[in-house]
């Protein structure tokens, strides 16, 4: 059971900041870009349920996965097409880099096109914490960050931000989805907007909005209060 009351940890520097990527850095969501395009019945179907509680993102992904069609470089070309980077998050890779702040990037999407949207846009690798998608006569998912008991997500990003704590120290959170709350309230410092921010406030997790990356940046520069919140998540 959580328990919200938070604990003030102090204003020391970040070590790092972990970033969602579907919906955060590109615009819209790239794993629902890719079922309302080719499998739009399928799509409006397992959103309801998912919407509704009844499944989790990782049995979203595994139902989801099979309305695709099974080649990865169309659907990855869909992605590039139909979405966007979003502003300022080049910006605040610099600003990072600047100061000594490691960036990771973590979805809970399909999560294949990541590392090819980093290279169209001219951005600089960074480690991902992601799903594996393979395509083989189909498309499947593997978990390989999946929590060794909760089968609720297929990234635990609860367990990215604690294993980066202790490599990095303090972490900052950057998300917009309703399952980013499991990582943000392990975090120091919560970045919300969205179904994230809508989610947090109602656990009483103090969520600095954000509207892009350049609004992240100004307030790392005037310096944030660090806090931890506790666990948001089943287990």
């Amino acid at each position: 059971m959580a328990e919200w009351q938070a604990a003030d940890v102090g204003c020391g520097n970040l070590g790092a900041v972990v970033v969602d990527f579907d919906g955060t850095v590109i615009q819209p969501d790239g794993s629902q870009v890719l079922l309302s395009g080719f499998a739009p019945e399928l799509w409006e179907s397992i959103r309801r349920r998912h919407r509704a509680g009844k499944i989790g993102m990782r049995q979203f992904l595994i139902e989801g996965a099979e309305g695709l069609p099974c080649d990865r470089e169309r659907l990855t070309r869909y992605v590039l097409d139909n979405t966007s980077l979003a502003r300022g998050f080049r910006e605040f890779l610099e600003y990072c880099r600047s100061v000594g702040l490691e960036v990771v990037l973590c979805t809970d999407g399909f999560g294949f096109y990541v590392e090819d949207v980093l290279k169209w846009y001219g951005l600089p690798r960074l480690e991902v914490f992601r799903n594996q998608t393979t395509f083989d006569q189909s498309v499947r998912l593997e978990f390989p960050h999946a929590h060794p008991t909760c089968r609720l997500c297929g990234t635990c990003k609860r367990q990215v931000v604690e294993g980066l704590r202790r490599r990095a120290g303090p972490v900052a959170f950057v998300g917009d989805g309703r399952n980013d709350v499991y990582g943000a309230a392990a975090s120091d410092v919560v970045f919300g907007k969205g179904a994230l921010s809508e989610v947090a406030r109602g656990l009483g997790i103090k969520v600095i909005e954000w509207t892009d990356f350049l609004d992240v940046v100004q307030h790392l520069q005037r310096g944030v209060q660090l806090r931890r919140w506790g666990n948001a998540c089943p287990v």
